[in-house]
């Protein structure tokens, strides 16, 4: 709107200058003789170069104008074509956080040494040791037991999860592309609210133990999402508070 009135006001003031330019030029040549032909072109040559110069001044006018509509139109449209693709990733994330938990929720995610278990209660399992492990080896540093915690999950069977683990790192994918900064926090909260903490955290684990590249590009790009355990963090903040 600001642009708009400025471009009014050199309007104006270029149409009086101009017309002060006219009269002076008309006044300059006060001395008119209709029967003398020279005056007749003097005065088609001061208004056509008027006109002339109107008109030019006002085809830039229009052409900016134009192009400034046209660039806000443009903008608009790839803002649009962004949050269209925005929620589509949202509703892959969904979908890819329901369909690992299915999986997570079925049996034969075993350990070595184990036959017909689920995910979550062998994590618990592990946890349980790395828990007495941080009592025992007195680990007082969050990279000491994330350390820990990796080489627990190499007991993991990782064949037998390793090809449903593309739905995890597509959600993790789709959370990284969204561009919308608000929309990223929100697809984030949602990957937090599908999966539990804890599978986040050992799913996390066994592919770091089992070098996947991927898993650390993304846990560089999505904050916040590997999260200790509190039980875990608890005993490594004691063993921190009552160090010898």
């Amino acid at each position: 709107m600001k642009n708009k009135i400025h471009i009014l006001y050199i309007t104006i003031i270029t149409i009086v200058i101009l017309l002060c330019f006219l009269f002076y030029s008309i006044y300059d040549k006060v001395y008119f003789y209709s029967s003398d032909i020279t005056h007749w072109v003097n005065l088609a040559t001061i208004f056509s170069g008027f006109v002339g110069t109107i008109l030019t001044f006002s085809t830039v006018i229009i052409l900016v104008l134009t192009l400034r509509e046209t660039q806000k139109n443009s903008i608009e449209n790839i803002k649009s074509l962004h949050r269209d693709a925005d929620n589509k990733k949202l509703e892959i994330i969904n979908l890819c956080c329901d369909t690992f938990n299915l999986f997570l929720d079925k049996e034969h995610i075993a350990f070595a040494n184990s036959e017909d278990a689920y995910f979550d209660t062998l994590s618990h399992e592990v946890m349980i040791n790395v828990n007495q492990s941080v009592i025992d080896k007195k680990i007082k540093t969050k990279y000491e037991l994330i350390k820990e915690c990796i080489n627990a999950s190499k007991l993991y069977r990782y064949d037998d999860i390793k090809t449903n683990l593309y739905f995890f790192i597509n959600a993790l994918k789709n959370v990284s592309l969204i561009n919308d900064v608000n929309l990223k926090d929100i697809a984030s909260s949602i990957l937090k609210n599908k999966i539990s903490k804890d599978r986040i955290f050992w799913t996390i684990c066994l592919m770091l133990a089992n070098e996947n590249k991927e898993i650390n590009i993304y846990l560089k790009l999505i904050p916040n999402i590997y999260i200790i355990p509190e039980k875990l963090h608890h005993n490594m903040m004691m063993n921190t508070l009552y160090a010898d």
